[in-house]
């Protein structure tokens, strides 16, 4: 596989996504799974969730309840991974990147904007 890093949908409850993404992480252990939340509420269990199954990194919309990244970040530092804000949607992206930062997690990265390449153009 040359992709770097493996990106896989996390719906609220998710058992497929979660099973997914151990057995990704079990075959490409050299490479990073991003979990994507799929909504705008990402309870710390949510978060737990991905990070167990073997998430790297956790990606929260930008829009997200300030709440919501907070319970990420608190379970990626347990975890000793990362977060990723979505900021993509948002017209403020600077303004909230800096609200986001300060919460005081340094390993949060961010999307300003997203590129999507249909699968059918870039198999696997």
């Amino acid at each position: 596989m040359d992709a770097h890093i493996v990106e896989i949908p996390f719906p609220r409850s998710s058992v497929m996504s979660r099973s997914a993404m151990t057995v990704l992480k079990a075959h490409y252990p050299d490479k990073v799974v991003l979990a994507h939340a799929t909504n705008n509420v990402c309870e710390a269990e949510q978060a737990q969730a991905m990070f167990t199954a073997g998430a790297d990194l956790v990606c929260l919309p930008g829009a997200a309840a300030d709440s919501c990244i907070a319970e990420a970040i608190k379970a990626a530092k347990k975890h000793r991974k990362g977060i990723v804000a979505d900021l993509s949607q948002l017209a403020e992206k600077t303004a909230r990147a800096k609200e986001v930062l300060a919460m005081g997690f340094v390993g949060v990265k961010f999307v300003p904007d997203f590129v999507c390449i249909p699968p059918a153009q870039q198999p696997l």
